[in-house]
């Protein structure tokens, strides 16, 4: 009896322990490649991490060519989050994002667009290029919420 006490205590610790994810240890961990994919609309490139844990995922052809490139970081708090978010593109003004994280902050630039997420002490900065130049709100904004809803609840 208490060997099979002992084994079942061992298989729920096992399907508990299974049952969360892995932890992100760098920014390529937010997205699959698949999931960039689908929602990109293009066939995309294995996902590049780079210096300082930024990860980047670029389209395969050129035309048009799309990409995302994502980082993580550790803030002190929310206000310096977003003293330094403003900061970084001052003459552009952001959108809230509502909904995501603590708080988000879109901005659309010549050539892509930036979403700005922070969760607790852990800021995500996800630049989205969706192959246009000068995008607009419409073609960016849905982008950026279909990767931030899936990025976000996998950020430490």
């Amino acid at each position: 009896m208490r060997h099979l006490l002992l084994t079942l205590f061992v298989c729920a610790a096992t399907v508990s322990t299974c049952a969360f994810e892995p932890a992100v240890k760098n920014s390529c961990d937010l997205l699959s490649k698949s999931e960039v994919e689908s929602i990109m609309g293009v066939p995309m490139r294995n996902p590049e991490a780079q210096i300082f844990g930024m990860c980047e995922y670029k389209s395969v052809g050129d035309h048009p060519y799309k990409a995302v490139h994502l980082s993580l970081e550790q803030v002190e708090s929310r206000q310096t989050w977003e003293k330094n978010e403003r900061g970084i593109d001052p003459d552009v003004k952001p959108i809230a994002v509502p909904g995501i994280g603590d708080a988000a902050l879109l901005w659309n630039r010549v050539l892509d667009a930036r979403l700005s997420v922070i969760k607790g002490k852990t800021a995500m900065s996800m630049m989205i290029d969706v192959g246009k130049m000068m995008p607009k709100t419409p073609d960016t904004l849905p982008v950026a919420l279909r990767l931030a809803q899936i990025a976000v609840p996998r950020m430490p």
